[in-house]
């Protein structure tokens, strides 16, 4: 069996490692750095043996590449309508459409379970016709799961079994696999407790039982080790041991066929695309329900970097930390890119105020410190703006500035808007009646989000900070402005006691945020 030349890490990137598993309260964690003909792993415990993750969304590039092994073979051509092999589908979309999330097929609300071909079609056919609207970017778990059925109609052969004899046998892949039947080896999930009562502070964590999962959307259960051996293949045009195991054209394909999807950012078949002022990058973030994955590929250096967790809601931090390889790498080995200091250049400090509480923002050498009273907490940054910090009741809230050019003007802090004193037109901080519809909203199977008014703007949280903007349409009627779900209806009952978000109908609980 061919087997990659191991290297081991510098200290200083062993060091940031555990520091990062400290930070962002990974219960476990492992990387992997790719880089030509040499690999390096991490793992937080010290053992030998490879902890096994649930990949979430990376499982897309895995059926992503299968479908291109379709093509390859002849079953299919991904510029044909994806109704040739799915005739019960509505809408035009091709087949390259469902790989680029371009054809308008809805996120869908299969989410716990392997759905069958009935559940499927149940499930469309309840979708009003506007719905399906092709070539406008829309991120779609339901789109790959039709795709896992697109290859089982063109082979004969189910997702698993294919994706098993094409990609996971030939690459030694031992480990990974779908579904929960060897859930005895996948390390213990946890999930995040966010919008409960007894959450006071950034992470509060709970183990959780293995749940299922759409297989072809993000169930592929897998290792470090085992998922940088398709990546091997994958940088060194399809060979692997000295076998040519997919055809150059394929991988090319792959890596390199994308369109625009928002600002600087490219849709690529399993991952997504940006143009960094150092390259160009890409990139993908997996969530399963307690574990995170997330990769990172320099495309120009031809370095790739991977990182899994058995925390839920992670892939943001998992992101900045493979950000932080990079620059590492990228700068020679230099250790100041290693570091929980944001790194713009926006200035932060300052006096900020909401209702009767002051947050004074400083510089501490490299670092920025909050300072409220008596207590004071060095803010960590934790990418994409977003600093964590431990004052006393406040240290649940993640912050993240409100910028005028490259100065903050205000805070966000969960709910809370702090105004920055002598910024603005207003007393700082007023405190904001409660809107109608504010509150924390539960389903039982998929858990709790929150909605609240900050700063005169409606708010859905689906996680702190992980937010989408709410626009009125009609009564109780609302669309989502950014955020995971752009363009995604959000509808209130008249009570303002149920929530209709993606398919689930969400009810009020007696909280709030």
């Amino acid at each position: 069996m061919f087997i990659l030349q191991i290297q081991h890490l510098s200290p200083p990137v062993q060091r940031f490692l555990l520091k990062s598993q400290q930070h962002f309260a990974f219960p476990q964690l492992e990387a992997g750095i790719l880089r030509s003909h040499s690999f390096a792993v991490f793992n937080s415990t010290g053992e030998d043996k490879a902890a096994v993750f649930k990949a979430g969304s990376l499982t897309k590039l895995v059926t992503g590449l299968a479908v291109l092994l379709c093509q390859e073979k002849g079953l299919l051509n991904i510029h044909q309508p994806a109704a040739k092999c799915l005739p019960w589908l509505p809408g035009k979309a091709t087949v390259l459409d469902l790989l680029l999330h371009t054809g308008g097929i809805p996120r869908g609300k299969l989410w716990k379970c392997n759905p069958g071909l009935q559940e499927i079609q149940s499930a469309l056919s309840r979708l009003p016709g506007e719905d399906i609207r092709t070539g406008q970017y829309r991120y779609s778990n339901l789109g790959f799961i039709l795709l896992g059925f697109i290859i089982q109609q063109v082979t004969g052969t189910c997702y698993e079994q294919y994706i098993t004899g094409q990609v996971l046998v030939p690459l030694h892949m031992h480990a990974s696999g779908f579904g929960n039947k060897e859930s005895g080896s996948i390390t213990t999930p946890h999930t995040l407790l966010h919008f409960y009562a007894a959450a006071n502070h950034p992470y509060p964590l709970k183990a959780v039982q293995l749940e299922a999962a759409p297989h072809a959307a993000f169930d592929l259960h897998t290792t470090i080790p085992d998922f940088s051996r398709l990546l091997y293949c994958l940088l060194h045009q399809g060979t692997y041991g000295g076998k040519q195991v997919f055809q150059p054209a394929t991988v090319d394909l792959l890596l390199q066929l994308h369109q625009p999807a928002g600002k600087r950012v490219s849709t690529g078949i399993g991952h997504l695309r940006t143009q960094a002022h150092n390259g160009v990058l890409l990139f993908q973030s997996g969530e399963h329900f307690g574990h995170s994955a997330s990769l990172l590929w320099h495309v120009e250096k031809q370095q790739v970097y991977l990182a899994m967790t058995n925390r839920g809601g992670a892939s943001s931090e998992l992101a900045y930390v493979l950000q932080c390889l990079n620059r590492y790498y990228l700068q020679n080995g230099n250790t100041t890119a290693l570091n929980f200091n944001y790194p713009g250049t926006g200035n932060f400090t300052g006096t900020y105020q909401y209702n009767a509480t002051v947050f004074s923002i400083s510089k501490a050498g490299n670092n920025l410190q909050l300072t409220s009273g008596r207590h004071r907490s060095d803010l960590i940054y934790k990418g994409q703006g977003i600093f964590q910090q431990t004052l006393p009741h406040w240290g649940r809230y993640f912050i993240r500035a409100d910028m005028n050019g490259q100065t903050a003007k205000g805070l966000f802090v969960g709910p809370c808007y702090f105004h920055k004193t002598g910024h603005n037109e207003t007393l700082p901080g007023h405190k904001e009646p409660p809107h109608t519809t504010a509150g924390i909203y539960q389903h039982p199977a998929v858990g709790r989000v929150a909605v609240f008014m900050r700063n005169k703007q409606l708010i859905l949280a689906y996680a702190p900070l992980k937010e989408s903007r709410l626009h009125p349409i009609a009564d109780n009627h609302y669309v989502q402005t950014d955020g995971p779900f752009c363009g995604e209806a959000v509808i209130f009952d008249t009570h303002h006691h149920q929530m209709l978000l993606g398919g689930f109908d969400f009810r009020k609980t007696p909280y709030h945020y």
